[in-house]
């Protein structure tokens, strides 16, 4: 799913299958984790300035912040979580190798393992917090 050497009408469409389909939250996590971690492409570091998940898709930045975005977009329109309750912190992560943003919610971190999502209490060796991002919200689109 969501390659980028793939044209911007086929990525749009996955994204669309995968939003209108009625998946597990388990094969959700499955197929975003099909997704080759790219390179940084979005600032992690100013929220503000994350592109919505149409223009992520249309550009190809699947790097973890990205990929982060667009699996949140996709659980909260499947109703697998309540964007009021996520939070936001950008890492440094020690299973994929990558820096980037990723979210928590009801005591899980996803995005850290790609295809799972991670008890929290299990963070300590797999992760180190660089910054987190308070109060932040995150209209669902």
């Amino acid at each position: 799913m969501f390659e980028k050497h793939t044209d911007v009408e086929s990525r749009l469409l996955q994204f669309r299958a995968v939003r209108k389909s009625s998946l597990s939250e388990e094969d959700v996590l499955e197929s975003f984790g099909k997704i080759k971690i790219q390179s940084r492409y979005l600032d992690y570091w100013t929220p503000t300035d994350w592109l919505n998940p149409f223009e992520i898709i249309e550009h190809g930045y699947f790097c973890t912040t990205g990929i982060s975005l667009l699996l949140y977009h996709t659980l909260a329109n499947l109703n697998y979580l309540d964007p009021a309750h996520v939070e936001w912190k950008v890492i440094s992560n020690h299973v994929t190798g990558k820096d980037g943003g990723i979210f928590f919610y009801d005591g899980y971190a996803y995005n850290l393992a790609p295809g799972k999502k991670v008890k929290v209490d299990a963070e300590e060796e797999l992760f180190l917090i660089l910054k987190e991002h308070k109060n932040l919200h995150i209209p669902i689109i």
